[in-house]
């Protein structure tokens, strides 16, 4: 009882202290004390959040750049196919417009443009195939020019595609005739001609018969190629074993022939 008396006073203010933090404990809102205890991690989470957030929003600028830039890829592709088109048009018109002199001077012709689709590089004598054939009614025979004139004919022929038999070779066998002279003579070429772009004129009469730079057409006595088709020209005239003979300059440079025209009537 003695401890009791003499701690009275600090017993009394223990009690309202108590007292104090049971109102408290009672009034103060739930959610206010949440908020004061959680508030350093929802900072922290916000961080994060944020840091994320720009991460995201640079990955999908970039995804959208990256859009950006396969549509101009798209677009400079078809600008570039648009490119060859054109020039495939254009190169096109051009070649017909050269073939417009041929067709002025040989009215009756009929023939189809063509293309040199593969050439053998172990052939001597330059033959190419075009990519035109029997659907396009390409026959045996045809004959196969340029702007510079006559360079071979149709030796086979395939759905899709034809071979030529260049007058470089040995087996052309074509009748050709000399404008000034009105001389004949047939073509066969060979290996040590071919590769000047030169053939040989052979069954040559005289050695008067061609002169240096006569010009050289074809005689259309076969009735398989038309007559008066330039060929070439005369570089000389040479004797052996027995009999004359002509060298024959083409004027079209067969080795380099990428286009041309197939004769499919006249």
């Amino acid at each position: 009882m003695g401890f009791f008396r003499k701690n009275k006073f600090s017993i009394l203010i223990m009690t309202m202290l108590g007292l104090l933090c049971v109102f408290i404990l009672k009034n103060v809102n739930i959610i206010s004390l949440d908020f004061y205890i959680f508030l350093p991690i929802h900072k922290e989470f916000s961080n994060f959040y944020n840091f994320n957030a720009q991460i995201l929003q640079k990955f999908a600028g970039k995804s959208s750049q990256e859009v950006e830039i396969e549509n101009l890829k798209r677009e400079i592709n078809g600008l570039r196919d648009a490119v060859i088109n054109y020039n495939e048009i254009k190169e096109e018109n051009e070649r017909l417009k050269k073939y417009c002199d041929v067709k002025e001077c040989n009215p009756e012709l009929k023939f189809v443009t063509s293309s040199v689709i593969l050439r053998d590089p172990n052939d001597y004598f330059y033959n190419f195939t075009l990519d035109k054939g029997s659907e396009d009614k390409i026959s045996l025979n045809n004959s196969v020019i340029t702007e510079y004139g006559f360079i071979g004919y149709i030796c086979e022929v395939n759905k899709n595609s034809s071979k030529v038999r260049t007058i470089l070779a040995p087996d052309s066998r074509i009748g050709i005739l000399n404008s000034n002279s009105n001389e004949t003579g047939i073509i066969s070429g060979t290996s040590e001609l071919s590769d000047k772009n030169l053939t040989k004129i052979i069954y040559v009469d005289s050695k008067e018969s061609f002169n240096k730079e006569d010009i050289v057409v074809t005689s259309g006595l076969s009735r398989l190629y038309p007559k008066n088709l330039k060929v070439g020209k005369v570089m000389s005239v040479e004797y052996e074993n027995n009999s004359y003979f002509a060298i024959l300059e083409v004027f079209e440079n067969i080795k380099k022939v990428k286009n041309v025209l197939i004769i499919t009537s006249f």
